[in-house]
């Protein structure tokens, strides 16, 4: 008689495999730095982004903010209008054009709500502004912002809220 064949061994169900693979470290949280001169503000700016799952750091003038930047590499900087020794779109024009800062998106925020001061900070290079610290708010735009990066959009164009059309129009300013 002839030798009987070996028995076919079946391959693990894929369940079982995926259970025995080394799992893939978790992604690091996006680092942030946030510059604002108001200890209180920054404190629960940093809180609350740090609570959502972000690294934090905290600056609480301009100069402090740049020294930063020039530092380490950060995912997003969030960036008050007014900060001591150097406002807050200073510190953004300053960061895109000598220190290199193109992909990281800007987000200022206390800027007045008047379309004149939108387009300002704008065209100096940040993605969005809000008139207010509002923690919510902040980081709601802050993952906005991250998301767009993530996609492979540039960073200095406006996040949602604004309106596609909108940003479209200030983006075409700044040419």
């Amino acid at each position: 008689p002839a030798p009987e064949a070996p028995a076919a061994t079946a391959p693990p169900p894929p369940d079982a495999a995926a259970a025995d693979a080394p799992s893939a470290p978790p992604a690091p949280a996006a680092r942030l730095l946030i510059a604002h001169g108001e200890p209180g503000i920054r404190a629960d700016l940093a809180q609350a982004l740090t609570r959502a799952g972000y690294r934090t750091e905290t600056a609480s003038a301009g100069p402090e903010a740049l020294f930063k930047l020039t530092q380490g590499t950060y995912d997003l900087l969030v960036v008050n209008h007014q900060l001591a020794g150097m406002d807050g779109l200073a510190v953004v024009r300053y960061a895109r054009s000598k220190i290199g800062l193109s992909g990281t998106p800007v987000l200022v925020i206390g800027s007045p709500e008047t379309p004149e001061a939108r387009r300002a900070v704008i065209s100096a290079g940040a993605a969005d502004c809000l008139p207010g610290a509002i923690p919510d708010r902040v980081l709601a735009l802050a993952q906005a912002a991250l998301h767009r990066r993530r996609e492979g959009h540039p960073a200095d164009i406006a996040t949602p809220p604004v309106p596609l059309d909108e940003a479209a129009r200030l983006a075409a300013l700044r040419r």
